[in-house]
């Protein structure tokens, strides 16, 4: 059945989406002399007929032009097909007197990495052609080092131009690994037991030895190291595509073993979960290390990213509190660093980092919402502005009953 079209997307910039490009690798040439300033990504949009087209490309990207030139000739040959294919179906709409809805396509970006040795994004590419909407995932992974894209098999020891399955045995392990963590969530989404999603993940697990090569590289709570290695899965591969994307993380203590000599010192500490956050008004922010539900306790710090807009003024706030309402547990004002961004690059996001130093006695296992807020009232309901997770109270911990936790 073919899927509803989607609403048209919101310009930031709006530019003929085959003039930008050349501006683009301006910008990222400035950039190489310079260390990373957070700032907004590059954005361009064409509402031109018969293509609707938008692409965001993370300014992390930036840290290394030449990674930067490799994802946008990518984006801008994606752009060049699908503009072709949709002047060729427009082109037969007119001749054969037929109504022709303008197609779309969103190329948008995903740093997931950012460290000395290496670079790591996710991009999702999601096309419409007046049928249905099609989404698809690819991943960049840089050798800062080497100048150039990696594999699997770089990782694991394959030799250059080989496949990935030259390290058999790494590539067995990550696939039970992914098979362990996949099963629980297909089971959650599909309401079925465990063993009958692992059984399904086991009969759609793909075949074809290069898809695995969807990868990403985690950071750790290490400073500078990588923590783990997420393996990617579009809507399709393994399963219906109402399922949406699938995504395994896997520590690295679990593979270290079997990485190439010359990677396995790049590899330390337990990886950072990224948990994406969503505000009424769809903007979007990352929290590292916290996922939906975890048990929490003082001092808790976070790191992540926020819109830029949340830091206007004296800064965002930053709020722990019971989820059926009553006293703020704890509170705080974040600010935005400015630094190279812990990994995770969101749209016109800031990264940050504060810590919640005490919390107001609670009881374990409560269920607490963590918000982030623009507004200097982030309880305040009608605030758009505003994104929220929840979490659960881990061992109980105490302040002054009639004060608010200092900030």
């Amino acid at each position: 059945m073919a899927a509803a079209r989607p609403p048209p997307f919101s310009a930031i910039l709006l530019f003929c989406a085959f003039c930008l490009p050349d501006s683009a690798g301006a910008r990222a040439s400035e950039a190489a002399a310079a260390s990373f300033a957070p700032e907004p990504p590059l954005s361009f949009q064409s509402a031109e007929e018969p293509l609707e087209s938008r692409v965001r490309l993370t300014l992390a990207a930036e840290a290394e032009p030449a990674f930067f030139r490799i994802l946008l000739d990518a984006a801008k040959a994606e752009l060049r097909r699908a503009r072709e294919e949709s002047e060729e179906a427009h082109a037969v709409a007119l001749n054969d007197g037929s109504a022709f809805e303008r197609w779309s396509l969103e190329i948008q970006d995903e740093t997931r990495l950012v460290e000395a040795r290496a670079l790591s994004l996710l991009r999702r590419v999601t096309a419409y052609d007046g049928r249905e909407i099609r989404a698809r995932l690819e991943t960049f992974a840089f050798d800062r080092g080497q100048g150039r894209l990696l594999t699997l098999g770089d990782l694991f020891g394959a030799e250059e131009g080989e496949d990935p399955e030259e390290a058999p045995a790494a590539m067995a392990l990550l696939r039970a690994a992914a098979l362990e963590r996949l099963a629980p969530l297909k089971a959650e989404r599909l309401r079925i037991p465990e063993a009958e999603a692992r059984a399904a993940l086991e009969a759609a697990w793909p075949e074809d030895a290069r898809k695995p090569r969807l990868f990403s590289l985690a950071p750790s709570d290490a400073p500078g190291a990588v923590g783990g290695i997420s393996l990617h899965f579009g809507p399709h591969d393994l399963g219906a595509g109402e399922e949406g994307e699938y995504e395994a993380l896997i520590p690295q203590e679990i593979f270290r073993d079997l990485l190439a000599e010359d990677w396995r010192d790049a590899f330390a500490g337990a990886p950072l979960a990224l948990t994406r956050l969503q505000s009424d008004e769809g903007r979007s922010g990352a929290i590292f290390g916290l996922t939906p539900g975890e048990a929490v306790s003082a001092p808790l710090t976070l790191r992540g990213e926020a819109p830029r807009a949340f830091f206007a003024g004296a800064g965002a706030v930053v709020t722990l509190t019971p989820e059926h309402g009553g006293l703020t547990i704890a509170r705080a004002v974040a600010q935005p660093l400015g630094e190279t961004p812990p990994s995770g690059a969101v749209e016109e996001g800031a990264p940050f980092e504060v810590v919640l130093k005490a919390f107001r006695e609670t009881r374990p296992g409560a269920p607490l919402i963590l918000r982030i807020s623009s507004g200097a009232d982030p309880e305040d309901e009608r605030s758009p502005d505003r994104m929220s997770l929840r979490l659960t109270a881990g061992a109980a911990t105490e302040t002054a009953r009639d004060e608010e936790p200092t900030p």
